[in-house]
């Protein structure tokens, strides 16, 4: 039976708010430059937020803001 870690459900989180970041971009057919003079953060950053790689949650907090959107959360089990 596999463990799961902090670090793994870490990992996982920032990925889905980065997926959901992506979409919304993407829906809304905001290109990372447009996104990014709105923001104020630099389109690096808002690449690397989508990607899940930034771990800065308050920067998550900026765009879900721009986009005018809340963030849900529930617990799943693992599979």
């Amino acid at each position: 039976m596999n463990e799961i870690t902090k670090s793994h459900i870490r990992t996982e989180f920032f990925k889905e708010l980065g997926f959901a970041l992506w979409q919304e971009r993407r829906n809304n057919r905001h290109n990372l430059i447009k996104v990014a003079q709105k923001s104020k953060l630099p389109q690096g950053l808002i690449d690397q937020m989508e990607r899940g790689i930034c771990k800065d949650i308050h920067k998550y907090f900026r765009l879900y803001t721009l986009y005018q959107k809340k963030i849900k959360i529930s617990l799943i089990n693992k599979d």
